[in-house]
């Protein structure tokens, strides 16, 4: 992969990277509005051909079911009251008594401040939530492609190893149970072709991370 395929490649898997944590907030009318599936797809052709379709099955099931219907889904999946279907957070899959806020919660916030991001204090959801672990991968490509774009070498490499160990100490230890709970939980399409795009990219972006080396 050259340096231009390589930015190019960077810069959609960042935004594969920011829309699939944003489709893991309750879900809001202006989904539809701002194009988010069908730029979900068009960056997933970049990073993970395979998985391009189902932002297609995305759109399609978020305009039919409607957006208090998936809020629903959205809710028995990742929020209660009853018991999670598919528990959103890192530490329930990678400590042995499946806990939240967990030592592992606290490993990845700080590794966030170590890499100069601060959660505002007004964010109410924990450090490793997958919505927040997605958007600090998103935010580990911005500064990378940043760094590119200056002609930093030296810093690009650094963001690179940054998110190489972020996704082999926290991502890798959950996503793909994470992703099959959902599946397992979803009774709608919207969030089976979500499970599929996650994991996806964070499989594909490991494999590259692995090459790499």
């Amino acid at each position: 992969m050259n340096n231009s395929d390589r930015m190019e490649f960077d810069t959609n898997l960042e935004i594969a990277y920011r829309l699939l944590s944003a489709c893991l907030y309750q879900p809001a009318a202006e989904w539809a509005d701002e194009g988010l599936f069908q730029n979900l797809g068009e960056a997933l052709r970049v990073v993970a051909p395979a998985a391009a379709e189902k932002a297609d099955i995305m759109g399609a099931a978020f305009k039919e079911s409607g957006c208090e219907a998936l809020t629903v889904a959205y809710a028995a999946l990742f929020v209660g009251p009853s018991q999670l279907l598919a528990p959103p957070y890192g530490s329930f899959y990678m400590e042995p008594e499946k806990r939240v806020m967990g030592e592992t919660t606290m490993a990845a916030h700080a590794f966030y401040l170590e890499c100069g991001l601060r959660l505002d204090d007004d964010f109410s959801e924990l450090p490793d939530h997958m919505a927040v672990e997605l958007e600090f991968a998103s935010y580990l490509l911005q500064r990378a492609i940043q760094a590119a774009g200056e002609g930093d070498t030296e810093g690009y490499d650094g963001w690179v190893e940054r998110r190489r160990h972020f996704l082999h100490t926290f991502l890798a230890g959950w996503y793909n149970e994470f992703c099959n709970n959902i599946r397992n939980g979803a009774e709608d399409g919207f969030y089976s072709a979500l499970a599929d795009c996650l994991e996806a990219v964070v499989t594909r972006d490991g494999e590259l991370l692995t090459a790499l080396r």
